[in-house]
């Protein structure tokens, strides 16, 4: 019977799980998504939309909408609306691209990103991510007017039915790829720096190169976010259970808090932070379903990612041979290579190495 030696394999001193199980940088994303920071920032930024648009989740308490009537009292009107939806997109772009380049680094490498960093890098690459989204965009609504156009025209519409097809089925494509690829554009400008074009391009690429990759990725990633976001729902839930054991006035908490506007401030808060989670791991997921899409297309690894540090890349020594007294090491120039020395000319190399019993 054979035994490890006769395989005459070497032995396995580190195991990298990235590798062999994709499904373990979704689970980072899920637990650097349970931190204070991302969740805190997504919770923020469902409030702002709150304020903004006068818009909740669905699944909102109604104390969470009575916030929402008290602090948003024009939000009826469609002009203060759309103006609210553009100032929320706008600074979601922001602290997306924010949240995903610190999580890019905390995922698959140990350096961290501080916030001065973090923003600065989202301050100078904030317009490619914005031209990133808009690309699709405006394919999109190019696609739209001229079907519109086309139903307006008779002879268009009689004659030009393949063109018609044609439009329509370029505006499923990138309907699907924008609505797929929409979380992995800020992950491009954040790995790999990417301009604009750049991303959106790389993106597509990606997604209908591997579809079935894509949509297994994805599939995970929604079930490690809804995971989470059930975690939070409960806990919000058992929260409310506490608080209404220790209430001796017999009222529900949501007649209690409707008197006091920062009491209710506080309960919305609190209500909104399963959905904040979502938006940080949204961000986080997309870094991941990235970089795993570009280890499979192109190869790369995982902890191959642009940095702005000036400073140099210190690298081991390599390992010439292994001696029985140990391993010898490179010992000369400062590029990490060795120089053989040439012998003597008294000196005749040996012909043909001694062999080891």
């Amino acid at each position: 019977m054979k035994t490890i030696e006769d395989l005459d394999q070497g032995t396995i001193r580190r195991i990298d799980w990235q590798e062999l199980v994709p499904g373990v940088l979704f689970f980072r994303a899920l637990t650097q998504a349970f931190r204070v920071g991302p969740i805190a920032v997504g919770t923020i930024l469902v409030l702002l939309l709150m304020v903004l648009t006068g818009r909740s989740p669905a699944t909102a308490d109604f104390s969470v909408l009575l916030f929402k009537s008290l602090v948003c009292p024009f939000c009826c009107h469609a002009g203060p609306v759309t103006l609210g939806f553009v100032a929320f997109a706008l600074a979601a772009a922001f602290l997306w691209l924010f949240l995903a380049r610190r999580g890019a680094m905390r995922l698959v490498t140990t350096e961290r990103v501080s916030l001065g960093k973090g923003l600065k890098f989202a301050r100078s690459r904030y317009v490619s991510l914005l031209l990133a989204i808009s690309i699709p965009l405006l394919g999109l609504l190019a696609a739209v007017a001229l079907i519109g156009t086309a139903e307006r025209s008779f002879w268009f519409f009689t004659h030009g039915t393949p063109i018609l097809l044609g439009i329509v089925w370029l505006l499923l494509l990138i309907g699907v790829g924008f609505l797929i690829g929409l979380p992995m554009l800020a992950a491009a400008v954040a790995v790999d720096n990417c301009d604009g074009f750049d991303a959106f391009s790389r993106v597509f690429a990606y997604i209908f190169q591997r579809p079935f990759h894509t949509l297994f990725y994805l599939a995970v990633a929604v079930l490690f976010g809804a995971v989470g976001f059930f975690i939070l729902k409960g806990g919000v839930f058992a929260l409310v259970k506490v608080v209404d054991a220790f209430n001796l006035s017999g009222s529900d908490t949501d007649v209690l808090i409707s008197d006091n506007l920062w009491s209710l401030s506080w309960w919305a808060a609190t209500a909104m932070i399963p959905h904040g989670f979502v938006f940080g791991y949204t961000c986080y997921a997309g870094v991941a379903l990235y970089l795993l899409l570009r280890k499979t297309l192109d190869g790369i690894a995982f902890d191959v990612i642009h940095s702005d540090s000036t400073e140099p890349i210190h690298r081991l020594r390599p390992i010439l041979q292994e001696s029985e007294g140990g391993a010898e090491f490179a010992s000369g120039s400062p590029e990490g290579t060795s120089k053989t020395a040439e012998p003597a000319e008294n000196e005749t190399p040996s012909e043909e190495p001694t062999e080891r019993a």
